[in-house]
């Protein structure tokens, strides 16, 4: 019994290490950008980056609703060596996020001036809801990426394809820093170039996870068996709790910087945001222990 115990406690420090060093490398490209846009583009830009946090935030709880759901209902299938029937969910979650995540950023896309303007960007601060729209329009591709980002991540650490992640975000993370500086410092595309170097930055963290899933033999694959809208359901019933704080937040965040722009200016929005990016250091180690719990 305490042999069991010594593995286990080993087994989630190791794990709670690896989804910790993951999710802080995630989210160091939030922390590069927030650092960037606010010494070299100025106060507007990074308090027109603030209001739209509250839609990068919902994109962050679909994903989170999707991953953490699946996770568990993998991990219990896996446990009682039922492999095809966690092929079976993993296969039903996919076919659902695909239309999700496309809705989800076309939408944005398309609707951006609308979606900023009740975001605060309306009025005596319509002034920001240029770069506002610009960068949800470069982020839109990211907003599509960043529902299937975590679900991959926890299967592959599920898997045991740990590595993988982590040179994944690395790679992000130092394509984002990259392509945030050229922007800066020689393209001048404003937050338009902010949100389009970290689209493809994901982009790129996204194929290596690819790249890792179906190089490495083994793990779960995709199935045409036992394919029932059930599953769904017992994944959502799952995902849905845990994605609770990141929609708080996010009407949080919306309340706040709506409440600044009447009471006081953009140039606060801006000190909020900055605020908000030294916040996303102590996320992924909240975040890293939940989803290993």
């Amino acid at each position: 019994m305490k042999q069991n115990e010594q593995l286990l406690r080993h087994s989630f420090n190791v794990y709670s290490r690896e989804q910790i060093l993951s999710l802080l490398m995630s989210y160091m490209g939030a922390i590069v950008d927030g650092i960037v846009i606010s010494r070299f583009l100025g106060d507007d830009a990074m308090a027109a980056f603030e209001l739209v946090a509250p839609l990068t935030l919902i994109g962050s709880m679909l994903g989170l609703v999707f991953s953490t759901g699946l996770l568990a209902a993998c991990s219990k299938c896996l446990g009682s060596g039922k492999v095809k029937e966690a092929e079976s969910y993993f296969t039903v979650t996919i076919m659902a996020m695909i239309p999700v995540a496309l809705i989800w950023a076309l939408s944005v896309w398309l609707l951006a001036k609308p979606v900023v303007a009740l975001l605060g960007a309306s009025g005596e601060s319509a002034y920001l809801a240029g770069e506002a729209a610009g960068y949800l329009r470069g982020l839109a591709p990211s907003l599509f990426l960043t529902i299937f980002i975590p679900m991959q991540n926890n299967i592959m650490f599920l898997e045991g394809k740990a590595k993988f992640c982590i040179i994944s975000m690395v790679c992000q993370l130092s394509f984002n820093i990259a392509g945030d500086f050229y922007n800066a410092l020689y393209l001048h595309w404003g937050l338009f170039g902010m949100g389009l170097s970290t689209s493809l930055s994901n982009a790129v963290g996204f194929g290596v996870m690819l790249f890792g899933k179906w190089v490495v033999k083994g793990g779960i694959r995709f199935s045409n068996k036992d394919l029932g809208f059930g599953k769904l359901i017992t994944v959502l019933n799952t995902g849905v709790s845990s994605a609770l704080d990141d929609f708080y937040l996010s009407v949080q965040t919306w309340l706040v910087n709506n409440v600044l722009l009447m009471v006081a200016s953009g140039a606060s929005v801006a000190a909020f945001g900055i605020i908000n990016t030294l916040n996303n250091l102590f996320l992924p180690f909240i975040l890293g222990v939940t989803v290993t719990d």
